[in-house]
């Protein structure tokens, strides 16, 4: 069953933060982070950091990945195999606080670490976007809970922007690509699009998903967003503009 971090309660969002930063101190080093952490590291004044996040994706080369397996295994961390692509390793969650709520909500909550190579497939239809391991900047990364922090690499932002948007719309998705947008030069991520493979066929396709999602009050997304003080119709008509562009 798939858990929404942001459905639960207060201490224990902050707590499975503070924990996955944790591991990706261990490994941060030896990786290029993508996902939330990377999303995170872009999220800077005025902007707010109100979505929360639980997973740890990377890109990585291959010494690097196999580094990386090696570091969890001798920490304990159950390796899901036959990944052609890189690794994943899933962590069940276990408090490091006494919790007052129902352990019934967290007990199939897990922290998942999925590090592969630069290029990155899309699942359905096998187009890739490719990460440019050359083209990383040094941000910093901090926790909702104990406010710890950490350096790591991303990719310039673009990279990060451009490749959320062909992914599926799910509101984390659908938050993450608003907060790059905010920040990002919209004509170098259309051509980061329109260069690798087939990915504008893919950004095409899910950006209907992203922006109907988004249009509704009800939905978490749109919820995260006006927390953050990002105005929405900006965000779809960037959006609007992306299909525009793409489509000529």
């Amino acid at each position: 069953m798939t858990v929404n971090i942001e459905q639960l309660p207060h201490q224990i969002r902050d707590d499975v933060e503070d924990q996955s930063l944790y591991i990706l101190q261990q490994i941060q080093q030896h990786i290029v982070v993508i996902g939330g952490w990377a999303v995170r590291s872009y999220t800077t004044y005025p902007l707010k950091s109100v979505r929360y996040t639980l997973d740890i994706d990377a890109v990585a080369t291959p010494e690097n990945i196999k580094t990386v397996h090696d570091i969890l295994i001798k920490k304990g961390f159950v390796s899901s195999e036959g990944r052609d692509w890189g690794i994943l390793f899933f962590k069940p969650y276990q408090p490091d606080l006494k919790v007052s709520c129902d352990p019934a909500l967290f007990k199939d909550l897990q922290i998942r670490i999925e590090i592969s190579s630069s290029r990155i497939y899309e699942i359905d239809t096998h187009h890739y976007f490719e990460f440019d391991l050359n083209k990383t900047t040094q941000k910093t990364v901090t926790s909702h809970g104990i406010q710890q922090s950490i350096h790591v690499t991303v990719p310039e932002i673009e990279y990060l922007t451009a490749n959320k948007l062909g992914l599926p719309a799910d509101y984390k998705n659908r938050y993450d690509a608003a907060v790059l947008l905010s920040n990002s030069n919209l004509h170098k991520t259309l051509e980061i699009i329109q260069k690798t493979d087939n990915w504008k066929k893919m950004v095409l396709h899910r950006l209907p998903k992203f922006i109907g999602k988004t249009k509704s009050k009800e939905d978490i997304a749109h919820l995260l967003l006006r927390r953050a003080d990002i105005n929405i119709q900006d965000y779809l008509d960037q959006l609007f503009t992306i299909q525009q562009k793409l489509r000529k």
